[in-house]
């Protein structure tokens, strides 16, 4: 069994609390100026304990040249976020290939409802991957 969810990794998280006197009209916060940059990491979870590797979304629509680290998998996308297409690219490339996948058959992936997952193309998918799992 293993468990899935995506979370948005912001750049420059502005601090909530400053520390200024009493009665000041004004506070300065001072940020790098990349609050809304951010990337979105899919991260998994099997019921042993095993970590499945990032699954990690730029917002951009090459990728980088640069030599990315390994252990995670980086994909681009125009907005920054999953598709429904990053989604049967995630299955394929993270899901099918977790540890123990040829040993155990039987199997079962808990996603949440985001519109992303409920596709037909990536439902018709996951019933070729999981023929036993029930659909609504």
């Amino acid at each position: 069994m293993g468990n899935a969810d995506e979370t948005p990794v912001s750049f420059d998280e502005p601090s909530n609390n400053v520390i200024e006197e009493i009665g000041t009209k004004s506070v300065i916060i001072k940020t790098l100026g990349n609050e809304k940059m951010c990337i979105t990491v899919m991260l998994a979870v099997l019921a042993d304990g095993i970590k499945l590797p990032p699954y990690v979304i730029l917002k951009r629509k090459t990728m980088l040249k640069d030599q990315l680290p390994t252990g995670i998998i980086v994909r681009c996308q125009n907005q920054g976020w999953m598709s429904t297409d990053l989604m049967k690219d995630w299955l394929n490339i993270v899901w099918n290939r977790r540890p123990g996948v040829l040993v155990h058959k039987r199997r079962m992936h808990v996603l949440g409802t985001f519109r992303g997952y409920l596709t037909p193309g990536r439902i018709s998918l996951e019933q070729r991957m999981q023929p036993l799992q029930l659909y609504q």
